[in-house]
């Protein structure tokens, strides 16, 4: 499933209950990641498509050695790293033109048991 990263006027236009809903509000800013058909007509502007890995292993949230490896080789392999993460589970997109390289570098350094969890 292709996803955008949006920055956005304000979240009026968001429906926060579907799937894959990913959103941040700073003192500057309105951030929104979600499916590419699913970009608000109040986007200011956007970037995708991405493709996301799941990442399966919940993560003690005071470990971060896995994750940063796992960004660590993708980003030092050329490839374009955008993540996030709840409560129990961290998500890490990757350019779709870069998803089978990231997915054979994940795989091969076992970051993934066999097949990811394609969001």
């Amino acid at each position: 499933m292709p996803f955008a990263i949006c920055s956005l006027k304000d979240f009026s236009r968001v429906d926060p209950t579907q799937p894959f809903c990913f959103t941040a509000c700073t003192d500057q800013e309105h951030s929104l990641i979600c499916p590419q058909d699913r970009i608000p007509d109040n986007v200011l502007e956007h970037s995708g498509p991405w493709r996301c890995f799941r990442v399966r292993q919940t993560m003690d949230l005071d470990l971060v050695d896995n994750f940063a490896k796992m960004t660590r080789l993708l980003v030092g392999n050329g490839i374009g790293v955008f993540s996030t993460s709840t409560f129990n589970t961290d998500y890490v997109f990757v350019p779709e033109n870069q998803w089978d390289k990231a997915r054979a570098m994940l795989e091969q350094h076992h970051f993934l048991p066999g097949d990811p969890a394609e969001s």
